[in-house]
């Protein structure tokens, strides 16, 4: 038999690791469980939707900040090669395995050599109970998303499922169901679970600290991996950013999540009943998000509607009203946001953009919200305390803007963060209303509810000349 190990086929018995080994003293590796099934009609192996376990290696890789130098296509050629090398005319397991391979002592995750090893062996059922498996709740609780990754396939996150199976199998079980700190069912020790209840098929959300398996995205519908729709309604004292409390107004709310293969998509449709002097709105957005080649990117289009007679007049413009206050234009707000990780990082690099046709007002109002250009970037989002706005209008009325920035993290846990950014704006009806500047935050966080926040900005607005400003910011979050 034969292992892919230091980027070669080898003889099992030369694929070794030394016991300094990283990976092996504090389990920084990931992994995937790949599934080969024998035909004998065919006289073959298939293998398990490959590429899709090798995208969520990628995936476990960038959260732990592992290098993996082949793409996923190439490392399924790798493994077909494997496993026709070995001869096999049985069920096979696969595990290919990413992992921290330097020899030195010290617990963290960076200025650590990376290596990668694929291996097989024969493999039948996983649980060997032919007419149903006895389950029990276990007393372990499923490690918490902000403990280890949940969403990671990590190999020391199983020393949780081992404790699990373990108090199982000795307590006369097949298989352990483990929950979430707050009770929710989370998933088995080595697999996801589903329900047939009157005919419809349940399982937990990922949102419940589980991995998301291949076989769970092969049963969910249609390729779909999750589909969840949300209604809202609210009455009396709703607050449109205005700092009044509307007790005649009402919200009407309905908002669509559905993931598929490679891509998320999200509908969301808003009205809002005004009474008296205050307008109505309706407001529509939709989102797609999916990675092409190396980047994240997500594309939004949002659109305001104001009904009735309320909204300013054609000749106002919306930022004379301000972001905090119950106006309603008619406008369309395009974005576009493109993001991509270094190899071995964490870090972020990100191209932002919007055009704004007419006069966009967001549903979500307030300094609290960053405003309607919030999520452009720092220069653009409005601050959630004080006076003074951002470092760019907040208002996207009649304009087109972009920010390029990089998002550094400064220690492993990810509690210190640095960010850089240049930014730019420029209106499409008004003459001399561009302005471009750039800018920077730092910020740390102490404990489970403190955050400490510096920016420093620059600005150049056409006309105006050079403006320069600072903030500091302790804030409490509980």
């Amino acid at each position: 038999m034969v292992t892919y190990f230091g980027n070669a086929f080898v003889p099992d018995e030369q694929a070794k690791i030394g016991v300094k080994t990283h990976a092996f003293n504090y389990g920084t590796g990931c992994f995937e469980g790949i599934r080969g099934y024998w035909n004998d009609a065919d006289q073959q192996v298939y293998l398990f939707r490959l590429r899709e376990h090798y995208e969520r290696l990628a995936r476990s890789c960038r959260i732990l900040g592992i290098g993996l130098a082949q793409p996923a296509d190439e490392l399924s050629e790798i493994t077909r090669e494997l496993v026709r090398q070995n001869g096999y005319r049985e069920d096979v397991y696969i595990r290919p395995l990413a992992y921290k391979s330097s020899e030195i002592v010290g617990v963290r995750m960076h200025n650590l050599d990376d290596a990668l090893t694929i291996f097989t062996t024969p493999f039948g059922k996983y649980l060997p109970a032919d007419n149903g498996c006895r389950c029990c709740t276990s007393s372990f609780r499923r490690v918490d998303d902000n403990a280890i990754p949940a969403r990671a396939k990590v190999t020391g996150i199983y020393v949780n499922s081992a404790m699990a199976k373990t108090e199982a199998n000795l307590n006369g079980f097949d298989e352990a169901i483990m929950l979430t700190h707050e009770g929710h069912v989370s998933e088995g020790s080595g697999e996801n679970i589903f329900l047939i209840r009157d005919g419809v098929l349940v399982t937990p959300p990922v949102s419940d600290n589980l991995l998301v398996g291949i076989t769970r995205n092969t049963f969910l519908p249609r390729g779909g991996s999750n589909l969840q729709i949300t209604g809202v309604y609210a009455w009396e004292q709703i607050n449109r950013g205005d700092g009044i409390d509307h007790n005649d107004h009402a919200l009407v709310g309905l908002f669509f999540n559905a993931d598929f293969p490679g891509t998320t998509y999200n509908l969301d449709l808003a009205y809002v009943d005004g009474q008296g002097e205050h307008p109505d709105g309706a407001y529509g957005g939709f989102s797609a998000t999916r990675r092409i080649g190396e980047l994240n990117a997500t594309f939004r289009v949002l659109g305001s509607h104001a009904l009735g007679h309320a909204s300013p007049g054609p000749d106002s413009r919306l930022s004379e009203f301000g972001n905090g206050s119950s106006a309603v234009g008619n406008g369309v707000l395009l974005f576009s946001e493109l993001s991509y990780t270094p190899p071995s990082t964490v870090d972020l690099i990100y191209l932002d953009s919007y055009w704004c046709i007419d006069r966009f007002t967001s549903a979500a109002r307030g300094p609290d919200r960053g405003g309607a250009l919030g999520r452009v970037g720092i220069l653009f989002a409005e601050q959630p305390i004080g006076r003074f706005g951002s470092a760019l209008r907040s208002d996207p009325e009649r304009s087109v803007g972009f920010a390029l920035g990089y998002q550094k993290f400064l220690d492993a846990a990810r509690r210190r963060q640095i960010i850089l950014e240049l930014g730019g704006r420029e209106g499409t009806s008004e003459p001399r209303a561009g302005a471009v500047a750039t800018g920077a935050r730092y910020q740390q966080a102490f404990g489970q509810h403190t955050i400490l926040q510096f920016d420093a900005f620059v600005t150049l607005n056409e006309g105006e000349g050079l403006g320069y400003g600072g903030r500091a910011e302790l804030r409490f979050e509980f």
